[in-house]
């Protein structure tokens, strides 16, 4: 394991660990409707109802790639990468596994 596969894998483990820490309390329904914290498309604002299917849904999808994020860390950290273009083109895979949460929280939130 290089530099590179470390710090590539820890970043990863890191943000994956967070972003399931702060989903958590959504996909409980424990966060309430606020303008800073959950899931704030202006379908979550209509009405309690759709804030807490939001953030519930969300905070699932959140958790589901968050993990997905962590399991990619733990394989960067075994892979014998250096400081190329294929670091590179893995350090993209983090946003990627950031958007397809949103983008399916944008798509239920147009079928609610």
């Amino acid at each position: 394991m290089g530099l590179t596969s470390l710090l590539l894998g820890l970043f990863n483990l890191v943000v994956g660990l967070v972003v399931v820490l702060f989903s958590i309390p959504m996909a409980q329904g424990k966060v309430s409707m606020n303008h800073v914290y959950g899931i704030r498309l202006a379908k979550s604002f209509e009405s309690e109802g759709d804030w807490d299917r939001m953030n519930r849904f969300g905070g699932r999808q959140f958790i589901i790639w968050g993990v997905v994020l962590m399991l990619l860390g733990a394989v960067f950290l075994f892979l014998d990468l250096d400081s190329s273009l294929e670091s590179i083109i893995l350090l993209g895979l983090t946003p990627l596994m950031l958007i397809i949460p949103a983008l399916r929280i944008v798509s239920y939130a147009k079928k609610l």
